[in-house]
């Protein structure tokens, strides 16, 4: 985590002197159309022993002035001086959490009264030290199976498919991103061991580092869609680029992991790959086809994908600058 100084301005929590058992962290910038409803969602949780730490990165659109006007005493409010992003943000809400424990929320999702409380309450029955995350099941709204998106698309996540949820992850986190920040509870130490969040990341951060995370310590999963969260238009064009990007990234930092099992190195080569031909651009995505069967022959997804990607390049040329 950056040490620089992160914030100009703090409205300190007028609660009680004594250290709650959770502290939630909430970035936010510009979102004063949904910053109320996730807000709002967290202070009103069963689970009350908390403060919320809101970050708010920088904002324009007078979200600083709402946050003044909310009175509960767990509130504090941290400003940034500059717009520093999503992971700056979280990363300050880290360093000022009192709590051992730490969760997440997005300021455009939204928590079921009942989510700390199930989490707490499975964290605390287990009661193991090899534990130090927990996180649940969400449902998301805007968005579909197969990367299909619109507004009747609905996803629970993590997917059926997905096994193994409990214990040590890191091989399923570093296949695919199923745990997004909203749904996280994890100890402040742990979360300070790895760096915190990628401030370098312009996208993916949640996926990095819970990738991060699950290589120091096991994680515990509740099977309740406890959080809903919504994807917004402006996102969606971006979508299939970014998931090319954060699969480059992934494969850079955790390449000792990734590369230890050639069928898993070859999953990921192909799913770069496929994420070019979602895009159209299809003769980029040849030679990660290529690296993957020189890495494992028996890819059949990566034969089909190359075959296609073959075949389409003749007629298309389009090109995707991603990094």
């Amino acid at each position: 985590m950056h040490n620089e100084p992160d914030a100009i301005m703090e409205r300190s929590a007028t609660g009680p002197a004594k250290a709650p058992s959770v502290s939630v962290v909430i970035p936010t910038f510009n979102r004063l159309g949904t910053l109320p409803r996730a807000l709002e969602s967290v202070l009103r949780q069963t689970y009350d022993d908390i403060e919320v730490i809101v970050v708010d990165d920088c904002s324009s659109d007078g979200s600083w002035d709402y946050l003044q006007t909310i009175r509960d005493p767990r509130l504090r409010v941290i400003r940034h001086e500059t717009n520093r992003g999503g992971s700056a943000a979280r990363n300050t809400g880290i360093k000022a959490a009192r709590a051992e424990l730490i969760a997440f929320q997005d300021s455009d999702d939204e928590w079921l009264v009942t989510k700390l409380a199930t989490q707490i309450e499975e964290y605390r029955r287990v009661n193991s030290s090899e534990f130090g995350a927990i996180y649940c099941a969400k449902i998301t709204n805007g968005e579909g199976k197969f990367g299909v998106y619109g507004p009747r698309e609905v996803q629970y996540m993590p997917l059926p498919g997905y096994d193994k949820t409990s214990g040590d992850i890191s091989r399923e986190l570093v296949r695919r991103a199923m745990i997004s920040t909203q749904t996280l509870v994890a100890r402040k130490d742990l979360l300070e061991k790895i760096g915190g969040f990628d401030e370098t990341l312009k996208l993916g951060q949640d996926w990095d580092m819970t990738t991060r995370l699950s290589r120091v310590t096991k994680f515990l999963f509740v099977d309740k869609p406890l959080v809903l969260c919504f994807t917004s238009p402006d996102s969606i064009s971006k979508v299939k680029a970014n998931q090319a990007v954060a699969r480059k990234t992934l494969l850079d930092k955790h390449f000792d992991l990734i590369s230890q099992d050639k069928a898993l190195h070859a999953f990921y080569l192909t799913e770069i790959a496929r994420v070019y031909q979602r895009t159209g651009c299809w003769r980029q995505s040849l030679p990660w086809l290529v690296k993957a069967l020189k890495i494992y022959p028996l890819d059949r997804r990566a034969w089909m994908a190359l075959a296609l990607g073959s075949a389409k390049s003749i007629v298309s040329a389009k090109r995707l600058d991603l990094m």
